[in-house]
């Protein structure tokens, strides 16, 4: 991604690794440098996953979030 070159094989999938590695540390400490998130500094786990289920309560799939 850097030099804009093609590598193939084991060596290019190494590459990318490292660089994607590069990439996410640069992006998550834009968008939550404390590690938390949303308006009460909630965990980015448990936002996701409550985010999860009221998206399929709202779109007609309550079943799969009623507590038994």
């Amino acid at each position: 991604m850097k030099k804009d070159e093609r590598i193939a094989g084991l060596e290019g999938a190494r590459r990318a690794l490292l660089q994607a590695e590069e990439e996410y540390e640069i992006i998550s400490n834009k968008l939550c440098p404390d590690g938390k998130i949303g308006r009460w500094n909630e965990d980015p786990k448990d936002y996701c996953y409550h985010g999860w289920l009221i998206d399929r309560q709202n779109r007609g799939l309550a079943n799969t979030v009623i507590n038994m």
